[in-house]
């Protein structure tokens, strides 16, 4: 018979379309609401140390399951139910809170890895809520300030990258930023104010903006936790010319103090000595074959070849193009003016012209070095203005303000 079913072509039977929950709002919404009293209902227990681990495992598989629930959830048509009960019951409250209690690797990360889908969601206006921006900013807070203890090198990646997703919305957004910053500057501190901008050390204001001084404390690291701290910062800086309070802010602030010594430390890092001989293993046929050879460098002398040498000499190079980076960024006047003085004051006249003064012909090694890195550094430059600034304060060039200043001394007839 089927044969010749087959064989006349009867018609087919029709499919039958199965409706998939995955793609309902109201099944996605129901397994999110249950996810999350499954969370309030191990958060409400007593903590049993017996069972802690079983406990936490629950919790970070919790926290991964809502996470993928409102990915999934943003490349679906609206309604975007989920996010919607998110913010309504607000669990960007609760879930960074216990991770701050269990201080687990594992829920640490899943709450990090929540937040920020939270914060890449363009709904609800996240970014925009005062709570969300405290607990987010507290549990951050909590983990970076812990020395690395919380943190796992990818969790700290990812918390980098947070913070980064950040400055770039308040970038692409400037309304949001009085969410993220504010101003507390008194009367009665203005004259603290004027005493440490005079001495170029600025005021520390963390609690003004704690996100900035989150991301400048790990502009000196390198990999992905660098990158995304000096792309945020540049971001900040960025946003100094859409606000006048935030370039006021930071204008008084010790940012500018901060990142002008942190390029003095790493050229500090340097060797005073640095021998430019190549060694023997290395030495080029044309030297090899003269009486280069039987030159010998000092003991005290870093060959200028080595990998330790290579890698101080590209970490301060890296930071002197973040340096050119914010000040090419930067959308103030008076920040960029406050940057130039600091760069000047601090590097060039407390640092790199002693160590020139200092340098000797008589032992070699420390005129080698200085002259090196000096030619290293304007290499390295491309930016008017610190090349301006370098050229004119080492050759003592008067600049414009000094020649009209200076008196004219009439002459005999």
């Amino acid at each position: 018979m089927d044969f010749w079913s087959r064989l006349i072509g009867s018609p087919a039977p029709q499919k039958r379309v199965l409706s998939s929950s995955a793609s309902d709002p109201n099944a996605r919404l129901a397994r999110f609401k249950k996810a999350c009293a499954q969370v309030q209902h191990l958060c409400d227990q007593p903590r049993n140390l017996a069972k802690d681990a079983i406990t936490l495992a629950e919790l970070q598989k919790l926290f991964i399951r809502l996470a993928q629930l409102i990915r999934d959830e943003a490349r679906a048509p609206s309604p975007h139910l989920c996010l919607q009960y998110a913010a309504t019951q607000q669990i960007h409250a609760l879930v960074p809170r216990v991770a701050v209690i269990t201080l687990h690797a594992g829920v640490i990360h899943a709450t990090v890895e929540l937040l920020s889908t939270l914060v890449d969601s363009d709904e609800e206006d996240f970014l925009s809520s005062q709570s969300f921006a405290k607990s987010l900013m507290r549990l951050v807070t909590r983990l970076l300030d812990s020395g690395g203890i919380l943190l796992e090198v990818e969790t700290e990646s990812a918390v980098l990258e947070l913070l980064f997703s950040i400055a770039a919305k308040i970038r692409l957004e400037p309304d949001i930023l009085p969410v993220w910053f504010a101003s507390t500057a008194k009367p009665e501190l203005e004259d603290v104010f004027v005493r440490e901008k005079k001495s170029f050390v600025g005021i520390t204001q963390k609690d003004d903006f704690p996100l900035c001084y989150l991301l400048m404390g790990r502009v000196h690291h390198e990999g992905r936790i660098g990158d995304f701290a000096r792309t945020g910062l540049l971001y900040i800086f960025e946003a100094t010319g859409t606000s006048l309070d935030l370039e006021e802010w930071v204008v008084s602030s010790d940012l500018p103090t901060l990142i002008a010594s942190g390029l003095g430390a790493l050229y500090s890092q340097l060797s005073r000595e640095l021998s430019i001989l190549h060694p023997d293993a290395s030495l080029p046929a044309v030297l090899a074959m003269s009486d280069y050879s039987t030159t010998h460098p000092r003991a005290t002398a870093e060959c200028a070849f080595s990998e330790r040498h290579k890698a101080h000499v590209a970490t301060f190079l890296s930071y002197l193009a973040f340096w050119q980076d914010v000040l090419e960024h930067c959308r103030s006047a008076d920040v960029k003016q406050t940057l130039l003085d600091h760069f000047q004051i601090l590097f060039l006249q407390q640092l790199l012209y002693p160590s020139i003064l200092q340098s000797s012909d008589t032992d070699a090694g420390s005129s080698i070095a200085v002259l090196t890195y000096v030619n290293t550094i304007l290499q390295a430059l491309d930016y008017p203005d610190l090349v301006h600034s370098i050229l004119t304060y080492l050759l003592a060039i008067p600049s414009a303000s000094m020649l009209e200043a200076r008196p004219t001394t009439p002459r005999r007839p």
